[in-house]
């Protein structure tokens, strides 16, 4: 076995890569407080998801006489949720460079009495502290990166739903297509209208009407959900696109003489959406990096910056199912919820290893109707 896979699979230093995993889960899952609030990490133990939506109708009552009964009534409707989690994996190589490194650092560090890194016994206290942790620290940030690169495709695949209502995805590095489809074929409430053109565009500035565009949404959300959004989604690059536009600028002038686009805060444009009982607008600009088709690295924004987005309550999940990898080769141990991860030797390369990372994700919409996206701009 290999320097780096041996040193990984001692009893001590496993378990530290355990704790490294769980408070890099738990870092991702905070680091988009979007995502956090509305689309909270839920771990499933079974490897296909199986809910059940209820849609509640909120009825008036019946006027009864003394004596009389009332009327029997159904709370709603159910509607069942039947879906196989998607299989996501990654894995990193470190090659007979990064091997020699180890053990050249090892040797040197041997004869100067030093470690390289810090060595824990099996409670988790320290046993021998590292001489600056440098190696250990490369080696445990590639798990981290593992960790993460899982966390971001299921926060981009969400990205994807509460934007079209369906994921599209095809892999540029496997070539597996991935198509889920959200929205109820039978649903009268049109989630994802069709986007705006010519003048009515918010990059046409002295012609569009972001406010009346946002209020008529908000009013439709409303007649079939029985509330307003919580909250409307968009890019800074939108944002800034609404204040600029003329009629928005007329709105703010009502109350604060002197404002011109150069002049107009968020200060004024909250005032204005609270002015016209509007939910708050919040901003949403993260990015990740991805492969493209040429092999090459590309940057890619989650949310796009041609349309905005509503937000309720209770809207969805990022759920996290079982691997068969976490057994471990035990036929009698059950499948764990979360991220697998393992280090070890290259079967065909005896002087590299793999660290592998693989997990079983799933975005989720508990109702089509809590979707609603809009595109503004022709870009």
């Amino acid at each position: 076995m290999a320097y780096i896979a041996n040193w990984l699979s001692d009893r001590a230093q496993t378990k530290l890569v355990d704790t490294i995993v769980d408070s890099t889960h738990k870092d991702v899952t905070t680091e988009d407080p979007v995502l956090n609030e509305y689309f909270p990490i839920r771990m499933r133990n079974d490897f296909k998801y199986l809910g059940l939506i209820l849609e509640k109708y909120n009825i008036l009552a019946s006027i009864i006489g003394v004596g009389g009964r009332s009327p029997v009534n159904k709370i709603g409707s159910w509607k069942e949720l039947n879906q196989d989690f998607i299989k996501v994996g990654l894995d990193f190589v470190f090659d007979e460079n990064d091997q020699r490194r180890m053990e050249e650092v090892q040797r040197l560090a041997s004869l100067q009495g030093i470690s390289v890194y810090t060595q824990y016994n099996p409670d988790g206290t320290p046993k021998v502290q590292g001489e600056n942790d440098t190696l250990a620290s490369f080696i445990f940030g590639r798990a981290q990166d593992l960790v993460r690169s899982v966390n971001l495709l299921n926060d981009k695949l969400v990205y994807d739903v509460i934007q079209t209502g369906a994921i599209s995805y095809t892999d540029t590095r496997t070539n597996i297509q991935v198509n889920l489809n959200f929205v109820d074929p039978s649903e009268t409430f049109d989630s994802f209208p069709d986007a705006l053109t010519g003048n009515d565009r918010w990059d046409q500035l002295e012609t569009a009407e972001p406010l009346t565009n946002l209020e008529e949404d908000c009013w439709a959300y409303e007649e079939v959900n029985g509330t307003q959004p919580k909250a409307i989604l968009m890019s800074k690059v939108l944002y800034r696109s609404m204040w600029h536009c003329k009629s928005v600028i007329d709105a703010a002038s009502a109350f604060s003489t002197g404002v011109t686009a150069g002049k107009m805060t968020p200060a004024i444009l909250t005032r204005i959406l609270e002015e016209r009982g509007l939910p708050p607008i919040i901003l949403s600009d993260r990015r990740y990096d991805y492969v493209d088709g040429a092999g090459q690295r590309q940057k890619g924004r989650f949310l796009n910056t041609n349309r905005y987005v509503f937000l309720c309550e209770q809207m969805g999940e990022r759920a996290i199912g079982p691997t068969i990898e976490s057994k471990g080769g035990d036929i009698n141990a059950k499948p764990k919820a979360g991220v697998y991860l393992n280090t070890k030797q290259d079967p065909y390369i005896a002087t590299n290893d793999i660290m592998e990372c693989a997990a079983n994700i799933l975005p989720l919409v508990y109702n089509p109707r809590y979707l609603f996206s809009r595109q503004v701009t022709s870009t």
